[in-house]
């Protein structure tokens, strides 16, 4: 049972905590206080290196702009020429439904004029056996009657 209890005895840590109140508070060693100093020299010096006036700025941000208005300009450039080449191809498609349309529109009517001359014959045909078997008949039925 002791063995246990010992797993929840709490341990000596290393965390050093910011907001303790027993904290000490030492000054820096004159080493790393010389280190500090002489980094933020160091950054002074590029800092100054660094900097910009207000018109380099403003230039700079010029020429964001004009290259964002001309990135822009070219894609507007770019989309118009597709739209353009969407239209042709369009256009050509309902070009091609509209001759499709026009040459079954022609076929129609060659079929149905077809047809109409077809039974146009065959009238012409059945009128010339009707007129041909009369005049059979009746030179059969003449000399029979004639003869009686």
């Amino acid at each position: 049972m002791m063995e246990a209890q010992d797993n929840f005895k709490s341990k000596p840590t290393n965390i050093a905590y910011l907001n303790n109140a027993k904290a000490e508070t030492k000054a820096p060693p004159s080493h790393i206080n010389g280190i500090i100093e002489s980094r933020k020299q160091q950054e002074e010096s590029i800092m100054s290196q660094e900097t910009y006036t207000k018109s380099e700025i403003d230039l700079k941000f010029d020429k964001i702009s004009t290259d964002v208005q001309h990135s822009s300009e070219k894609s507007d450039l770019k989309f118009d020429a597709l739209t353009k080449q969407v239209d042709l191809k369009f256009d050509n498609f309902e070009n091609k439904l509209e001759n499709l349309f026009a040459n079954l529109k022609v076929d129609l009517a060659n079929e149905k004029i077809e047809s109409l001359e077809q039974a146009r014959k065959d009238k012409r045909e059945l009128i010339l056996w009707s007129i041909g078997t009369a005049v059979a008949i009746l030179g059969i039925l003449i000399p029979l009657i004639l003869n009686k």
